[in-house]
């Protein structure tokens, strides 16, 4: 079978790998022995994903004997979905990255070892069990094997078989009448739910006791799946789908989710994204509401099984003689036509490299993801093999490095500089300035499933073990997070790395965020930050010190919000930048954020305005105009000037940004005001006025802020800076601007604490802070008088009647005279011209 020519429009590069495909069949002493090679099946590479170009290799095609003698027919069954002539269905689970666990229609179960391609058999079934699904307890964090394995093994006549992965029937459950079609455990391990024939969801404790009847349906109930909090449950009846809370007693959310019988469905406990098929013979992509991300083209035939990639990253697609490799949005890396009949299961490794399917021809598909691609400024790197990974420098002809490890490659990363590999048991650091020479770590729990750079230091996750390091080789701090061991998995989107702090999304509660100190691993900043709903995304911008560093992420309204790490008794710690906003990244040499807003572009320039002059923040905004990017694109890389976006379709758009708002910042941080003016007064752009003035308002430049407010039409805010830049009392002055930054209760506290009492109260008044006006003036006993005639003067002119029991208390005790409020104010403010 030569390669394929259905690919997606978005393929990049068209590489067919012949691979050799080989049939093992246990002879009648329980041993596995080699036949001869089949033709040569092979991926065709297609699209980038995440910077990776992917394709399946080494595909390996297993056939276990039906116990007839292999030349008669035998009739197998699938519950209600379809039936064959000849052939036996398999169904499989991994018990670790290279051990695969299979039970088929002629009652055995084999272990089969990946990298020797042999297999153990396994106490057999009893003869009238003919399983339907094969679903292991929930490993963790990480994928970590544990002794107690345990799996679920749903049949044909309607039981539940609970078995240890040593194949001891732990106990047998009558489940379902007719065909007990699918059972999952819950994510955190504490129930399983089960389908079948009979159109009920149940759900079970651990031990196999029934909790409670979830749903009860007409028609069959083909397939289920479990959130990540395991507080909701998805299932498919008919042509419809339902998301049934088990937290909420409220009717289930209900769509029609294709044309015909929905026959499979999965839910990432990562992104959150639902994939289901069917016999309308397309896939379809939801979100966690039902709402449609993506839908498929026709195939020829159902689409009978699908399974998300443990990162939520990707997701394997099964038909007839089909297996397809699908991105998170939908789009398709890559299309394999096999010659094994309908794949009705599918099982990703704990380590996202690989797959096992399992066909209605009793055939095993073994296939590795490879060919992942990253860039870096001009840094190519290509994983060409299992231990293989290719360099090239694209500004040099010549410069071209081919490194192996020694065991296969589960993930890699490549930033600042650096390169870092994680193999099954070694982690390899390498350095951009001597690809010959890497740093070896060896692993603890040999399950990497998440790498993460930053300048300094980098986060690996290797099973339950979260880990701080630096480019040495050195672990710098071990991270406990808090929560259960059961938590949601560790990904790239819930959390984020600077050179001082490390965020992370709570495992249980989605609307708090974690932060820790990269050095040290104890608690960052004012502690954790928490929002009001459901928080999906969550970046740390990379450059300046730690009281720079800001926190900005997307809830589930589609909302972004900054936030600081630092608060530094400022009132607010949280503030909205944008709406509709569906994803977001900084950039890498500045303090730029991208963010993508329905068909547009969006460059804040400087998030950080929101806190000191929210007028500023949606003028500072550059705004670019990308058409056809699709439903759900989403970013890739904010390298210097480029932010490159994948498109719906799978295609890269690099979108240039103007180098002019970088050119300020840069020009600002090498305090060459000048020239930053200069660059302003050129171009005459709005955006690049608003940046400067907010960076001269946060530096306390009041001469550059003038001219940039000015050029801004804001001719208050030039008063008043102005006023500022005449005042010479130091401490006056400071309070000022800390007042024009935003921070009224700071001023208010250090004119306070400086002895300026009256400029206090002032201050408190001009911002109809009455109360605090009126608590700062009985404390000190002076001006009680000019707070409550500012209060009667506002009443008056808005039409009210006083009724704060506090005011008629004073007004009862003191008098009203404003020739000697003004007299006294007159007073005051000839002390401080003295005083200068």
């Amino acid at each position: 079978m030569g390669p394929t020519t259905d690919r997606p429009p978005a393929a990049l590069a068209v590489a067919a790998l012949a691979v050799a495909a080989r049939a093992l069949t246990r002879n009648g002493s329980s041993r596995c022995r080699r036949e001869a090679s089949s033709p040569a099946a092979a991926f065709i590479a297609a699209g980038i994903g995440d910077g990776l170009e992917l394709r399946l290799l080494a595909l390996r095609l297993w056939q276990q004997d039906c116990g007839t003698g292999g030349t008669g027919k035998v009739e197998w069954r699938r519950g209600l979905r379809c039936q064959c002539e000849s052939g036996d269905e398999v169904e499989m689970g991994w018990l670790n990255s290279d051990e695969v666990l299979s039970a088929g229609d002629d009652h055995v179960v084999l272990k089969w070892t990946i990298g020797k391609r042999d297999c153990v058999p396994m106490p057999a079934l009893k003869g009238t069990t003919y399983p339907l699904g094969l679903h292991f307890y929930p490993r963790g964090i990480g994928g970590k094997h544990v002794a107690n394995d345990i799996f679920l093994l749903p049949s044909t006549d309607g039981k539940i078989q609970i078995i240890s992965a040593a194949g001891k029937v732990e106990k047998t459950i009558d489940a379902h009448e007719g065909a007990a079609l699918c059972a999952k455990w819950s994510s955190d391990g504490t129930s399983f739910a089960s389908c079948g024939e009979d159109g009920l969801v149940k759900m079970w404790s651990r031990n196999g006791m029934l909790r409670s009847v979830l749903a009860q349906n007409a028609r069959p109930v083909y397939a289920l799946d479990w959130n990540s909090d395991s507080t909701k449950v998805a299932y498919c009846s008919g042509d419809l789908c339902f998301i049934k809370s088990l937290k909420a007693h409220t009717a289930p959310t209900k769509w029609k989710a294709h044309d015909g019988i929905t026959l499979c469905i999965d839910w990432s406990v990562s992104s959150e994204l639902l994939v289901t098929g069917g016999e309308d013979c397309k896939y379809r992509v939801w979100d966690a509401y039902g709402r449609p991300v993506y839908t498929s083209v026709s195939h020829h035939y159902p689409v009978t099984s699908v399974s998300w990639s443990p990162d939520g990253e990707l997701f394997a697609v099964g038909s007839f003689n089909i297996l397809r490799l699908c991105d998170k949005v939908g789009w398709s890396h890559s299309l394999e036509k096999l010659n094994s009949g309908s794949v009705y299961s599918i099982c990703w490794s704990p380590d996202g490299t690989q797959i096992v399917a399992g066909s209605g021809s009793g055939q095993l598909i073994h296939a590795h993801v490879i060919d992942r691609r990253y860039w870096w400024n001009n840094l190519e790197v290509l994983q060409s093999g299992r231990n293989v990974i290719e360099v090239r420098d694209v500004l040099s002809e010549v410069a071209k490095d081919k490194l192996e490890t020694r065991d296969r490659i589960t993930k890699l990363q490549l930033g600042f500089g650096h390169l870092v590999v994680a193999t099954t048991r070694q982690c390899y650091v390498y350095s951009s300035k001597n690809w010959n020479t890497p740093l070896i770590l060896d692993l603890k729990e040999c399950a990497v499933s998440l790498i993460m750079l930053c300048e300094k230091y980098f986060l690996m996750v290797d099973g339950g073990q979260i880990n701080v390091l630096n480019y040495e080789g050195r672990v710098q701090t071990p991270i406990k997070l808090p929560g259960s061991v059961q938590g949601e998995a560790v990904t790239e989107r819930t959390s984020a790395i600077s050179n001082d702090v490390i965020a992370f999304r709570d495992r249980t509660h989605h609307n708090t965020v974690h932060l820790f100190e990269t050095a040290t691993g104890k608690a960052a900043g004012d502690g954790k930050i928490e929002h009001s709903v459901d928080i999906t995304n969550i970046v740390l911008n990379q450059c300046g010190p730690i009281a720079d560093r800001r926190l900005v992420f997307i809830d589930v309204n589609g909302d972004a919000f900054v936030a600081l790490i630092n608060t530094y008794a400022a009132y607010q710690r949280i503030e909205k930048i944008g709406s509709m906003v569906t994803d977001i990244m900084f950039n890498t040499s500045t303090n730029m954020l991208a963010g993508l807003q329905e068909r547009k572009l969006l460059i804040w320039t400087n998030p950080s305005v929101v806190f000191t002059d929210k007028d500023l923040l949606q003028r500072s905004i550059a705004e670019l105009e990308v058409e056809d990017l699709g439903k759900s694109p989403y970013l890739i890389s904010f390298v210097g000037n480029v932010i490159t976006i994948r498109r719906s379709d799978g295609c890269l758009i690099p979108c240039a940004v103007p180098p002019y708002p970088a050119g300020i910042l840069n020009c600002v941080n090498g305090n060459k005001w000048d020239q930053a003016i200069r660059l302003c007064r050129i171009l005459k752009d709005e955006v690049l006025w608003a940046l400067l003035a907010s960076l001269a308002a946060a530096n306390k430049n009041f001469f550059v802020a003038e001219i940039a407010y000015g050029e801004l039409s804001e001719p208050e805010k030039v008063i008043f800076l102005n006023e500022i830049r005449s005042e010479t009392n130091p401490q006056i002055k400071s309070a000022l601007m800390t007042l024009f930054n935003g921070n009224a209760r700071d001023a208010q506290l250090n004119l306070a604490q400086n002895g300026h009492t009256f400029r206090a109260i002032m201050t408190c008044l001009s911002l109809f802070q009455f109360d605090k006006a009126l608590d700062m003036a009985v404390r000190t006993k002076t001006h009680v008088d000019t707070v409550v005639g500012y209060r009667q003067k506002y009443l008056e002119k808005t039409g009210r009647k006083e009724n704060d029991p506090k005011f008629l208390k004073q007004l009862a005790e003191v008098e009203i005279d404003w020739q000697h409020i003004q007299e006294k104010i007159k007073e005051e403010y000839d002390k401080e011209r003295i005083a200068k």
